[in-house]
């Protein structure tokens, strides 16, 4: 079994995460994967993902704790489909 690790060392105001959402299944074919992928709305907290002392901008007082305000979706295959995004008005909800 392979595992992957991913090491935070400084973190961003705005995090933008990108899924692969593809398999291999051969040399030169791949599969869209149409799995589910929950995530929190509000208060996704990367404190355990984050070398505290690895930078001195880190501030350890502060949490690394971020709102969802946009997703963007792929809706086809791999040969084609059609995109489309959400978003947040901006504000205080």
């Amino acid at each position: 079994t392979a595992y992957k690790k991913l090491d935070l060392y400084e973190l961003p105001e705005v995090l933008v995460i990108h899924l692969k959402r593809f398999s291999s299944t051969g040399r030169f074919w791949r599969d869209k994967l149409d799995t589910k992928c929950n995530f929190p709305l509000r208060g996704l907290n990367l404190r355990r993902h984050l070398f505290v002392n690895a930078s001195p901008r880190n501030d350890a007082t502060k949490a690394p704790v971020y709102d969802l305000f946009a997703v963007s979706n792929h809706y086809g295959g791999m040969g084609g489909g059609h995109y489309t995004a959400y978003a947040t008005l901006g504000g205080d909800d």
